[in-house]
């Protein structure tokens, strides 16, 4: 029962209507909605369950081997369907996710050299948690680029609970068919002859390159949007015009499915993390890179003094930087604790910053025992162990630093070690300066310290 989501019911529909896939966000329960949708439109009906033990076979089907006949047969899977509801799609690892690739972008599978047509029309509805909810895998980009429209579902408010509880307890309402295939295919060569004006078009054009001009190390942007986006934005247009009465496209349609068509093919900063630091959340913001190092330092402060530690900050004022803030304090916490750990008492522990040319540093020096020359080159290898330099380092297993790489490089920085037996080691965490393009050479390769 669908109770006054308007606009996720317009959103799906100028999906169906657009020959486009639609992929629904937010608690579990959304699948309810997608499934109502299939009753209405007709046609045949399939709904996909992702679970953690999938396997791609269970979805596209497979080859079965017929004893009595002595030959193999194929058994196709339920995505040979009108409508399938890929219900919490993002539950199953990415080899499964991917298995729906082809059938989405080419409209047939593949099973043992044999390729199978879907039926038309075909559309692929599917819901997922929130990507921070426990138990889900994040989708792949190349599977998020198939989906015409995300949509995020809202919650229900307490009115609209209200209505639900009302309508559901006794007697629940029974979705109708209203369409059949032949219909919605009709409809959908309709869509095709909506007219779209070349000033129209160009809006469109303009409004995803720019998104690939915000792209790079130095902004906020990993990638912008691909040549998908603005095909299936003007088609998605198109849809939502016919929806509202017109036989032309106007701009504002499409500012208002810009979000639902591009927003999902953008991939951020924080998207990059969440694939190489899955447990480390990214909340992209302008932050003073001074402040949070002092409040880090002073909260190693106490356990360097318990070891007689002198811990020394010398930071330059007025630094900014572009990123997340809780896996960049991460990454500095892990050499601060390294650091502490390791060097000896009464030694001298300096934590740094500042800027050099079109480049931040954040550096980390102590006066440890120091890594050898072997060493060096594997020390942000995960799992990494030191062979023994007398300072405690084979003690501790090498994921700290392998996930200070991460954070780093997602934040289009490098990370760097300078380091000699018996003199101690200083680690370096450069990132591009905020608004400063001049990058492309990398980082200086001198110690700033």
């Amino acid at each position: 029962m669908i109770v006054r989501q308007d606009r996720m019911v317009e959103r799906m529909f100028t999906a169906v209507l657009a020959r486009g896939h639609c992929l629904l966000e937010g608690v579990p329960g959304v699948a309810l909605a997608a499934k109502t949708l299939a009753h209405v439109v007709g046609g045949r009906f399939a709904r996909l369950q992702f679970t953690p033990d999938l396997v791609p076979s269970d979805i596209t089907g497979t080859r079965i081997y017929r004893p009595s006949q002595e030959t193999f047969d194929i058994e196709p899977g339920p995505v040979i369907a009108n409508i399938v509801l890929a219900d919490e799609i993002n539950r199953a690892p990415a080899k499964v996710q991917s298995a729906l690739l082809e059938v989405m972008g080419e409209h047939q599978v593949s099973i043992g050299g044999t390729t199978l047509p879907v039926p038309e029309p075909f559309l692929v509805l599917a819901t997922q948690n929130p990507i921070e909810s426990e138990g889900v895998y994040h989708l792949p980009e190349a599977q998020r680029d198939r989906f015409l429209l995300e949509v995020e579902v809202a919650a229900p408010s307490e009115s609209e609970e209200r209505a639900i509880l009302y309508r559901m307890s006794v007697d629940p309402p029974r979705p109708r068919r209203i369409l059949t295939p032949e219909r919605l295919v009709a409809l959908q060569r309709s869509t095709d002859e909506v007219f779209v004006h070349h000033a129209v078009a160009e809006y469109a054009v303009r409004l995803v390159c720019a998104t690939r001009d915000l792209a790079g190390p130095e902004r906020r942007l990993a990638h912008g949007a691909g040549p998908r986006a603005t095909p299936g934005l003007v088609a998605a247009a198109r849809a939502l015009a016919l929806l509202r009465g017109r036989g032309y496209v106007l701009p504002e349609d499409m500012s208002d499915l810009a979000h639902e068509v591009v927003g999902h093919r953008l991939v951020d900063w924080n998207a990059t993390a969440r694939t190489t630091v899955p447990h480390v959340r990214f909340t992209l913001a302008d932050r003073e890179l001074t402040t949070w190092i002092v409040l880090d330092a002073s909260a190693f402060a106490p356990l360097a003094a318990e070891r007689g530690q002198l811990l020394h900050r010398s930071l330059a004022p007025g630094l900014t930087v572009i990123g997340g803030h809780d896996a960049l304090r991460r990454a500095v916490g892990n050499l601060l604790s390294n650091a502490v750990q390791l060097a000896p008492p009464g030694s001298l522990i300096t934590v740094a910053a500042g800027r050099d040319g079109s480049w931040l540093w954040t550096a980390v020096r102590d006066e440890g025992p120091g890594i050898g020359d072997d060493d060096r080159a594997r020390v942000f290898d995960r799992f990494w162990r030191a062979k023994g330099n007398g300072g405690g380092r084979d003690r501790h297993a090498g994921l700290g630093l392998a996930i200070v790489r991460q954070i780093v490089e997602s934040h289009g920085g490098q990370v760097r070690l300078f380091s000699r037996v018996g003199e101690g080691s200083t680690f370096v965490l450069w990132s591009p300066a905020p608004g400063d393009g001049r990058t492309n050479g990398g980082p200086p390769e001198n110690a700033p310290l």
